[in-house]
């Protein structure tokens, strides 16, 4: 049975819910079938039960940041993409990052994504519009503006940037790697901050180090990158 779930848990990925976009392929959807907010999120309200009770453990999931797009929706009045944009993409200069809300949509300099094998290239067809877990269209540079807004704070505060850093205490004792949107990792004796992405043929992965005011994007379009291991050889070059 559910209890209570709360905000927190859904942003810390503790809230015992099943993966939505895992239960749409269980149900027979094919990677190639559209799919978008509302279909992962008939399949969220549809469960009868938790894996677990919310704020005991960890589980990454991508239900609850579907739900979170939901509640801002349903709050604001406003689409995730719309939100986004005014609230935290414009005051940043992020003016190449958005939220797509309509497949069909035509955006300017836009990449393909690929998979390879045996040596060939073939396309890998992103076939869903998702706003929350992922969805997110963006640049190195654009990303790199959003690293350097934790050092700033001209989006949310150092307060509520601070509020990002806290990691839920689980059953037992533990406390979970992740906090709000960001994994911490002790990386060659200095705090690490970290989040990577993969969808289709597209990877990404941001890590930054605080202590010694140092980022990394990286950005691929091809399904054989490894993100994360190339921002973190580039971070070795810095920390050297």
């Amino acid at each position: 049975r559910f209890k209570t779930i709360t905000l927190r848990h859904l942003l810390t990925h503790t809230s015992g819910l099943r993966d939505g976009l895992t239960m749409l392929t269980a149900a027979g959807w094919r990677e190639e079938d559209f799919f978008s907010n509302d279909q992962a999120l008939g399949m969220i309200f549809a469960q009868t039960r938790p894996n677990f009770v919310a704020g005991t453990a960890y589980q990454y999931n991508n239900s609850g940041y579907l739900l979170l797009a939901e509640i801002v929706r349903r709050v604001s009045g406003r689409g995730l993409a719309e939100f986004c944009a005014d609230r935290m993409f414009k005051p940043l200069g992020m003016t190449h990052t958005r939220f797509q809300s309509d497949i069909a949509d035509i955006v300017p300099e836009r990449v393909q994504s690929y998979r390879v094998r045996k040596g060939q290239y073939r396309r890998e067809v992103l076939s869903s519009v998702l706003s929350g877990p992922t969805g997110l269209l963006t640049t190195i540079g654009d990303l790199n503006r959003w690293a350097r807004n934790f050092e700033t704070g001209v989006v949310g505060g150092q307060a509520l940037l601070r509020r990002m850093e806290e990691r839920p205490r689980l059953r037992g004792g533990e406390t979970s790697l992740y906090a709000f949107g960001q994994e911490f990792h002790t990386y060659r004796g200095l705090r690490s901050w970290s989040h990577g992405g993969r969808e289709a043929g597209f990877r990404s992965f941001l890590l930054r180090i605080p202590d010694e005011k140092f980022s990394v994007a990286v950005l691929a379009n091809r399904d054989h990158v490894d993100a994360a291991e190339v921002a973190y050889r580039i971070a070795d070059i810095y920390l050297s």
